[in-house]
């Protein structure tokens, strides 16, 4: 009956599924699969509105009683792929599939740093999942995929980021200047919907980067740097936001979806936070000091333990190093920054070989072991 309701509440698209050998759950980078890895032998089973068809057979067809992995599950029957594969590696429905295909291979790609707060492994929302499974999880890193295997049946390969992977590393172009990496977006809403943390709003998540944005603004016009906030999103909400009391910033606009990539690898000096493109960036080369210091401004609306927020969670790094801090105040704030921009290369690379390797995310240019994997498994010539 619940999924009689979601019907009648869904968007609906009516084209009958391809049979291909290669199904996608969710659209996420398939775009970028096929201009990297294989351009067809593919199709889409989107997870924000459902295929007619394979709805109602799904009515009179059950396999499970979640009605969303039943709907999968008649979705795969019916296009038959020798791999299903996603890039929502948070999504913890596809975990639920394999167990009902032995002979398809299932693999799931990571798209991003996660997290255990509002992300894949909070453990509230774990305990509601239980007998996951997966062929292949490909990850960033060797830490982060012994996480993932603390809570799904997989085998782990390290592939680095995807998205990263796709550019060349570029030598440093901007001389004097400092970029800060924002992860600002702005939505009337709880960010952490349905968690512990569902008082959080956007606005009072990202206090933090308003708040480095400011001091870093101040420390440039100090230090005669040109000082750069690498933009999230297309759109004039970032610069509204931290512009406030400084008008005189400069945003690197969104020129497309991926332009971050060019723009990290322009500067020699960069200044992030516990994103993606941060960690990304400290691994393509680049001189990367990191503020992690968003629980300081988070803490006030829970009392959960927000280690997650930490330097290269869930790896166990000291709070303090050379060119990171979890301290929000001025003198550890000047002390990372001063040294991602004095430093000379030595001291950064003796400074730097203090991470563990399993913390590393490779730079698998043009995503070489993403293609073999596919590639063998199809049967597939390059």
């Amino acid at each position: 009956m619940n999924f009689i309701k979601r019907l009648l509440r869904s968007k609906f698209t009516f084209e009958i599924p391809k049979k291909e050998k290669i199904l996608f759950i969710g659209s996420n980078n398939v775009d970028l699969f096929a201009e990297q890895i294989l351009e067809k032998n593919h199709s889409i089973c989107e997870i924000d509105k459902l295929n007619f068809w394979i709805s109602i057979i799904s009515v009179f067809k059950t396999y499970s009683s979640e009605p969303r992995v039943n709907y999968y599950i008649n979705y795969i029957k019916f296009t038959d792929p020798k791999l299903v594969i996603t890039f929502l590696d948070n999504y913890h429905y596809f975990y639920l599939l394999k167990k009902f295909f032995n002979k398809k291979m299932f693999i799931s790609i990571q798209n991003g740093w996660r997290g255990g707060i509002g992300d894949f492994f909070e453990e509230s929302t774990l305990k509601k999942f239980s007998n996951l499974k997966a062929d292949y999880i490909l990850t960033f890193n060797e830490i982060i995929g012994k996480k993932f295997q603390e809570n799904v049946q997989c085998k782990n390969l390290v592939i680095g980021s995807f998205r990263n992977n796709i550019f060349n590393i570029k030598k440093f172009s901007r001389k004097n200047s400092l970029a800060f990496i924002s992860s600002y977006i702005k939505r009337d809403m709880d960010f952490f919907h349905n968690t512990k943390l569902s008082k959080i709003y956007f606005k009072d998540y990202f206090l933090s980067d308003k708040y480095i944005v400011d001091f870093l603004s101040n420390y440039c016009l100090k230090n005669s740097l040109e000082f750069f906030v690498i933009a999230r999103r297309n759109n004039d909400d970032e610069f509204n936001y931290f512009s406030k009391n400084n008008t005189k910033l400069s945003i690197l606009p969104k020129k497309n979806r991926y332009c971050s990539y060019e723009y990290v690898d322009e500067f020699k000096q960069v200044i992030g936070t516990d994103t993606s493109l941060g960690y990304e960036s400290l691994f393509r080369g680049n001189k990367v000091g990191f503020y992690n210091i968003r629980k300081h401004f988070i803490s006030q609306f829970t009392n959960e333990k927000l280690d997650c927020h930490n330097f290269l969670w869930p790896s166990f790094i000291k709070k303090e190093g050379p060119f990171w801090t979890h301290e929000k105040n001025v003198n550890s704030m000047k002390r990372v920054v001063d040294f991602v921009v004095r430093s000379s290369d030595v001291e950064w690379k003796q400074a730097f070989s203090i991470i563990p390797k399993e913390n590393y995310i490779i730079h698998d240019f043009k995503n070489t072991i993403l293609k073999n994997l596919v590639y063998k498994n199809l049967n597939v010539s390059k």
